[in-house]
């Protein structure tokens, strides 16, 4: 049997570390930008054109996949109709002018949606390094999610969204949210390294560098006094650590022609990592260009409410592509994220599902 040389990496070290394990560290090299006197707009910008719109679009490859839009039909409200009620919910709320309502719930999302990408990731190297799922995934989960929110509780009352409503509480929560969170969050670390050690082989390095680097994704936040600014930071990390894992995947498993139109195109693409390269820079180009578009004719409303929208659509719809809990997932991704190059063939002809994290 062959003998893989990249062991315990999800592609290689040099990818993995690249473009998974140490992204979250961008963030701190964006801190530093802004620190030295970088125009915020320019890191904002930057941050969201370069690599936020290429990660909330590629969430659409899902749907060039001939198997994948079978299976959405199958499931036609989760990924029909839930589509449809963000849309119109979004534009009722607009209407009625509940927009601290709005950026309450993508604030909130987005916490929650960064976390469990970090914690699905994670959960890949833990299965690459046999790691026991049923003892690590809830203290992993609790971990990161908690650390992560602390740190971004730690100025909570800096963020209108959630300042708005919290102090209408009558207690004040907010100066205990960021030290609690934090507390359980590295309790929660320390009981998932222990667990870690007590599998009774060496720790993985993928494995345990990756958790530190994901514990300190939300650090922009108690480094930096703008949150617009901080928020940039983090999802630089976020967004390349994405395209990272999930072009990885494509690449991967689209490697032969057939299929319909859109299938042979993602085919196409995904092959070549020029290809892709080239489509993500499309995206950049486009996007930024319709901004500037938005911007010079001052249309502000649209420009907001299609902001909010596609990223509620990735928090939605990336919920429903990585979740593995489903046996379809589980059979048409795990293979190709949970074993080496040379036995996802093998694999893919096996009937049998591969247990595989929820990434997204």
């Amino acid at each position: 049997m062959t003998t893989s040389t990249n062991a315990g990496w999800i592609e290689s070290p040099k990818y993995d570390l690249g473009f998974l394990i140490l992204a979250p560290l961008l963030g701190l090299v964006v801190c530093a930008l802004a620190l030295l006197g970088v125009d915020p707009y320019i890191i904002a910008g930057t941050s969201l054109f370069l690599l936020g719109m290429p990660h909330y679009l590629s969430t659409y490859s899902y749907y060039f996949d001939d198997r994948n839009t079978d299976y959405a039909r199958q499931r036609a409200f989760a990924f029909w109709i839930g589509p449809l009620l963000i849309i119109f919910g979004l534009a009722f709320a607009v209407k009625l002018k509940y927009y601290m309502l709005i950026a309450l719930v993508v604030d909130a999302w987005n916490i929650f949606h960064v976390s469990r990408q970090s914690t699905g990731i994670l959960s890949v190297y833990r299965h690459l390094n046999g790691g026991d799922n049923r003892r690590e995934k809830l203290p992993a989960n609790f971990a990161l999610l908690c650390i992560g929110s602390g740190l971004y509780s730690f100025t909570i009352a800096k963020q209108p969204s959630f300042s708005t409503y919290l102090k209408r509480l009558s207690f004040d929560v907010m100066p205990f949210l960021g030290p609690v969170l934090l507390t359980i969050g590295i309790a929660s670390l320390a009981t998932l390294l222990f667990r870690m050690w007590r599998r009774g082989a060496p720790l993985p390095t993928s494995e345990l560098i990756f958790v530190g680097t994901s514990a300190l994704l939300f650090l922009p936040y108690v480094l930096i006094p703008s949150r617009t600014t901080a928020s940039s930071a983090m999802l630089s990390g976020h967004y390349l650590q994405y395209l990272g894992i999930l072009w990885l995947l494509n690449h991967r498993k689209y490697v032969a022609d057939g299929g319909s139109v859109r299938q042979r195109a993602l085919t196409h693409v995904s092959r070549s990592v020029p290809r892709i390269v080239l489509l993500l820079l499309g995206i950049v180009a486009v996007s930024a260009g319709i901004d500037r578009y938005v911007h010079h004719v001052n249309a502000m409303g649209i420009h907001n409410y299609v902001l909010n929208l596609i990223v509620l659509m990735h928090f939605y719809l990336d919920g429903l592509v990585w979740a593995f809990k489903h046996p379809y997932t589980r059979a048409t991704m795990g293979p190709y994220l949970l074993l080496p190059d040379h036995r996802v063939a093998a694999a893919m002809a096996s009937p049998m599902p591969i247990p595989a994290p929820a990434v997204g």
